[in-house]
């Protein structure tokens, strides 16, 4: 059986149940090392075969990811594999399209394997050192948002709509 099953909701049904995710912020510094060179072989004339261009670019996102701060070597190799499965998928166009995503589940790479593992990303903003300030809240009032939208205030109403009339049945009951 693939996967894990449907990802956990935000707020369980007994508030004792809910439990705090784990706030990381996104800071962009790299982690880890670069894809070793030699992994995948060789070509005709003898020289290495270079990793696929989505693969460089796969795990350089891999290594910006904060939760890699704290990896060990282990974890490290464990994602090496990953991305020659990774290298093969985009260069062969072979099946490992599930493997892969079980693999990256591990390291919380969607947002419903991150509420799985217990943690969320926010974006580090320039001169906050925590990371970006809560988003600020929405408005559920269309007019408010309408205002707001052609440059008004959501505090200035407009007038009510005149209640037009209901047309009342023309045509006799049946009995």
């Amino acid at each position: 059986m693939a996967g894990t099953g449907p990802a956990p909701k935000d707020k369980r049904s007994r508030d004792r149940d809910t439990k705090a995710l784990e706030e990381l912020v996104y800071d962009g510094k790299l982690h880890g090392d670069p894809l070793p060179d030699g992994l995948l072989g060789t070509d005709s004339d003898g020289e290495p075969i270079d990793w696929h261009p989505q693969t460089l670019v796969w795990w350089e996102a891999i290594r910006e990811w904060p939760l890699m701060e704290h990896e060990p070597k282990a974890s490290w190799a464990f994602l090496v594999d990953t991305a020659r499965l990774h290298d093969a998928m985009w260069r062969n166009g072979s099946d490992n399209y599930a493997e892969i995503r079980l693999r990256l589940a591990k390291y919380g790479i969607m947002p419903d394997d991150r509420r799985r593992i217990g943690v969320k990303y926010k974006p580090k903003v320039e001169g906050d050192p925590d990371g970006a300030p809560a988003p600020p809240t929405r408005s559920t009032d269309s007019d408010g948002r309408r205002m707001r939208l052609v440059g008004g205030t959501d505090t200035e109403k407009k007038p009510a709509a005149k209640k037009k009339p209901s047309k009342k049945r023309t045509t006799p009951k049946k009995k």
